[in-house]
C-alpha cells in the first residue's frame, strides 16, 4: 500500500461519500451558509482588467475533510498520508491538497502546520526540517487521529499503520505496533486514554498474533500522551526498544504478525508506597475496572520512564512511569496505565527484572 498511494501522481477523495456505493460528484449547495455566491465589482465596465470578484468564505477543511465520514475510517489515514497530492471532493467544493498547503476553489490557501505533515508529498521527511519537540508533536498528533478512528474489524487496528510506519522508520527510528524508537522511545510508550470518562477496551486478537500490553494498538479507543516537559526530562536510558530492526521484516505487508518484530522487554519494576499522603488521582489507568481496586493494589508496580530534573541536588519531584501488574506468569508484568508521581511514593532503593508482555 506504502508504494501503491506514494507512486500515484493524485489521490481522489471522495469526501462527500459515505459509503462504497453513494457517489460523490454532486450538486452544490445553493442556498445556506455552504453555498458559493460570488459578486463581480468593475471600477471600467467591458474592461477585464477591472474586474474584482468577491466571494463569501465557505472554505472550511476541517469540516468537509477532516470530520468527512471519509476521514473517519481507519484504513484511509495511511492512504491520505503516504499520497504525493490529493484532490477532496466535498459538497461545497474541491480541496486541492499538498505540501505546500491546502488550496481551495474560492482561491484561498490553508495551511496548517500539523496537517501538513499529514500531507507531505513525502512524508515524514518534512519533520526533519524542525526541532524535536516539533518533531515529537507531529508523531504524537499523528497516533492520536489516528486512534480515534473506526474499523469494521477492530483487530485491522495493528496492521492499518503499516505503511506509515515504514515511511516513519527514515526518520524516527524502528517504529512498530504505535510505538517509536531510538530517542522517542521514551515519549511514545507514555500513552494513556484521551478522555477518562471513555476507558480503553482490550481488543480481542486471535491465533496469537496480539500486540504486546505496552503499545495502544493492543486496546481500542482514543488516546494522548502525558505532557512530560521535553527540556525538563531525564529519561532512563537502561530502557531498550524491544522493537527490532525494519531490515528483519523489509516486505512487512507479507508477514504475519507474529513475525520476529518484537524482543522481549526488560525492565526494572519497583514498588508503590500506597498511603494517605500519595495522591492516586494521578494514576491514570486504561480500564476503570482497575481503579480503586484493593486487588490491584496489592500486585502494582511501576516502571519508571523519566524524571524531571532540578537544578540543586534534590531528588526530581515529578516521576513518569507506567503502571504493571504480574500476568501469572514468573517474571511477567502487563502495562494498565502511566502515572507521574513523586519520590516519595516509589521504592527508589530496590527493582526487580521484569518482562512487560
Amino acid at each position: 500500500m506504502e508504494d501503491y498511494f506514494s507512486g500515484a501522481y493524485c489521490t481522489i477523495a471522495a469526501d462527500t461519500a459515505d459509503g462504497p456505493d453513494s457517489g460523490f460528484l454532486r450538486e452544490r449547495p445553493v442556498t445556506g451558509d455552504k453555498a458559493r455566491k460570488c459578486h463581480l465589482f468593475q471600477s471600467n465596465p467591458g474592461s477585464p482588467e477591472s474586474a474584482l470578484y468577491i466571494c463569501n468564505n465557505i472554505d472550511d477543511f476541517a469540516r468537509d475533510v477532516e470530520r468527512s465520514y471519509l476521514n473517519t475510517r481507519g484504513w484511509v489515514f495511511q492512504e491520505r498520508a503516504l499520497s504525493r497530492r490529493t484532490i477532496h471532493f466535498t459538497d461545497t467544493q474541491a480541496y486541492w491538497e499538498c505540501g505546500r498547503g491546502v488550496r481551495c476553489e474560492t482561491l484561498n490557501r490553508i495551511f496548517n502546520r500539523k496537517s501538513s505533515f499529514l500531507s507531505d508529498p513525502k512524508f515524514p521527511y518534512s519533520a526533519i526540517q524542525f526541532y524535536e519537540g516539533m518533531r515529537i508533536k507531529f508523531f504524537q498528533c499523528l497516533y492520536s487521529r489516528y486512534s480515534t478512528l473506526d474499523f469494521s474489524h477492530e483487530v485491522d487496528r495493528s496492521v492499518a499503520m503499516f505503511g506509515i510506519e515504514r515511511r516513519l522508520a527514515k526518520t524516527y527510528g524502528v517504529p512498530g505496533y504505535g510505538i517509536l524508537g531510538g530517542n522517542y522511545l521514551y515519549q511514545s510508550l507514555l500513552w494513556q486514554a484521551m478522555d477518562a470518562n471513555k476507558p480503553l477496551r482490550k481488543i480481542n486478537y486471535k491465533d496469537g498474533n496480539k500486540p504486546p500490553s505496552w503499545s495502544w494498538m493492543a486496546v481500542t479507543g482514543p488516546i494522548k500522551y502525558m505532557d512530560a516537559p521535553k527540556d525538563t526530562m531525564v529519561w532512563d536510558y537502561t530502557i531498550k526498544s524491544p522493537l527490532k530492526d525494519q531490515s528483519v521484516r523489509a516486505d512487512i505487508a507479507n508477514l504475519p504478525l507474529k513475525d520476529p518484530l518484537i524482543s522481549d522487554f526488560m525492565v526494572q519494576a519497583r514498588d508503590i508506597k500506597l498511603s494517605k499522603e500519595i495522591d492516586t488521582q494521578c494514576f491514570i489507568y486504561d480500564r476503570p475496572e482497575y481503579k480503586d481496586n484493593k486487588l490491584v493494589e496489592e500486585k502494582l508496580k511501576c516502571v519508571i520512564i523519566g524524571c524531571e530534573k532540578k537544578e540543586s541536588g534534590d531528588l526530581p519531584s515529578n516521576w513518569y512511569t507506567l503502571l504493571i501488574i504480574p500476568t501469572g506468569t514468573t517474571g511477567d508484568y502487563e502495562r494498565i496505565g502511566v502515572a507521574h508521581m513523586t519520590a516519595k511514593a516509589i521504592d527508589l532503593a530496590n527493582g526487580i527484572d521484569v518482562r512487560i508482555v
